[in-house]
């Protein structure tokens, strides 16, 4: 059986001091700790709702025929930013 070196004790100490330290704050402050993770999850919808808007605008445009000219149309292209 693996002896436990005093380092490896005290770094397990610290951690679990750390976590029980984290907990209690997440405790404490109830309406920030709400307010940050709706704001984490409101960040994360938006950025998959704009992913799939765009990979559906896409494949419509794709499967679309191509118009030659008109009022409404209406000209994109992809920036590249690698090498800018």
């Amino acid at each position: 059986m693996p002896q436990t070196s005093p380092e490896g004790s005290r770094g397990r100490d610290q951690f679990q001091n750390s976590l029980r330290m984290a907990i209690d704050s997440i405790r404490s402050h109830k309406l920030r700790s709400f307010l940050t993770l709706l704001g984490v999850i409101i960040g994360v919808a938006s950025v998959i709702l704009v992913g799939a808007a765009i990979a559906g605008w896409e494949s419509t445009r794709s499967r679309a025929p191509p118009r030659r000219s008109g009022r409404n149309r209406s000209w994109w292209r992809r920036l590249s930013l690698k090498g800018a």
